[in-house]
């Protein structure tokens, strides 16, 4: 039977009225030759519909076991891998001083990186699925959309910097010819966009300090209007007029923490934060004929899956 524990959220959660879903997971079988069961507990805070789909989700894959009686009535006998669902879940767990570990997952690179630097003294092990694409899926992407090398530009803020090296080696490996820029508050975005104005695409990040609701608009518009494409982060960019996206589903999050989860029961240690390593593509077919760019065979196969359960 699937098992349901609540975690008290922290006072700034409560005045803002998060809903806190704990569910707590035995999983006897996950574990080598070991006297106690590894215990998983998957946390979602921000009452988000989507990440509480993902946390009943992770709790059916990762095979619930007792009943949240069962739980409250037997204390735990070792420190358990919290699975936090989403930016907030994360927040509320280092902010209550969690022992064990933590993964988040439904957390963009910028929300993790930014968290993290306000807890620099933790003792808990924390790690990360990514929810935004790999830089190197996005560029290989990229490069199968126009061959030949394509010039692609990239808005980083310093917020995003991180992310500029693991561009910089994508581009080396996909033979994409990037264009870094910088855009901070002092500067007009139109501004920024102007540095980029000879590039055949771009590559957008989740950054919100450049990608926002007020921003998103007037990207895709000064992109269409000079022919290029913009290569996204997410589903819902491609919607509103970005070229393409590599992205997870569910299923490819599942199958990568189940990964993940496992080797953390034989060795006791998280991997560093990861990009999402199963995915998707998807691609705006209306833009696509508007820019004149075949999506060709090669590009639609793209994808990347997990092991099937």
């Amino acid at each position: 039977m699937a098992s349901l524990h609540h975690l008290a959220p922290p006072r700034r959660l409560v005045k803002t009225g998060a809903i806190l879903l704990l569910a707590s997971i035995l999983l006897g079988a996950a574990v080598r030759a070991e006297p106690e069961s590894l215990t998983v507990q998957v946390v979602a805070a921000d009452g988000s519909e989507t990440n509480k789909g993902v946390a009943v989700a992770l709790r059916r894959r990762l095979q619930a076991g007792p009943t949240a009686n069962d739980i409250n009535r037997r204390p735990l006998k070792s420190r358990p891998l919290f699975v936090a669902v989403g930016a907030a879940a994360l927040r509320s767990l280092l902010s209550q001083g969690a022992e064990g570990a933590i993964l988040a997952v439904s957390c963009t690179s910028q929300s993790y990186h930014d968290i993290i630097e306000d807890f620099p003294a933790r003792a808990v092990q924390v790690s990360a699925i990514f929810s935004d694409p790999a830089p190197l899926v996005q560029l290989q992407l990229l490069a199968l959309l126009y061959r030949q090398s394509p010039s692609a530009g990239v808005i980083l803020s310093p917020r995003s910097a991180y992310l500029e090296p693991l561009l910089q080696r994508a581009a080396a490996q996909t033979g994409v010819r990037l264009t870094v820029v910088y855009h901070d508050d002092s500067a007009k975005l139109n501004q920024t966009l102007a540095g980029l104005a000879d590039v055949q695409a771009l590559l957008a990040t989740p950054d919100s300090s450049v990608y926002n609701p007020d921003t998103v608009r007037n990207i895709l518009l000064t992109a269409y209007r000079r022919n290029q494409a913009v290569v996204g982060y997410s589903p819902a960019l491609v919607r509103a007029g970005a070229l393409a996206t590599s992205y997870a589903d569910t299923d490819d999050l599942l199958a990568q923490v189940d990964e993940l989860v496992t080797g953390f029961a034989n060795t006791g240690r998280l991997p560093e934060p990861q990009f999402p390593r199963y995915f998707s593509v998807l691609f705006n077919e209306n833009v696509a004929r508007s820019l004149n760019i075949p999506i060709e065979a090669p590009v639609r196969q793209l994808s990347r899956k997990g092991p099937q359960r």
